[in-house]
């Protein structure tokens, strides 16, 4: 039961690159994150929002 509730989570390679996400929902995607707790409390992670399509081509094989 516990690994089928785990289950309910998409790879990012069924998204639809043809489609954008609403502005409000990447606001709401990185408070998220940032306020999504940690082990240590520190938060010692940084969020970065690439709309640039060309550096997004770029970093896509790193990323």
């Amino acid at each position: 039961m516990f690994y089928e509730k785990l289950d309910w989570r998409y790879a990012t390679k069924a998204m639809d690159p043809t489609k954008t996400v609403p502005e409000d929902k990447i606001e709401r995607i990185i408070e998220a994150a940032r306020l999504a707790p940690t082990s240590s409390g520190l938060q010692p992670f940084k969020v970065l929002l690439v709309t640039n399509p060309d550096l997004r081509a770029r970093i896509a094989p790193t990323s």
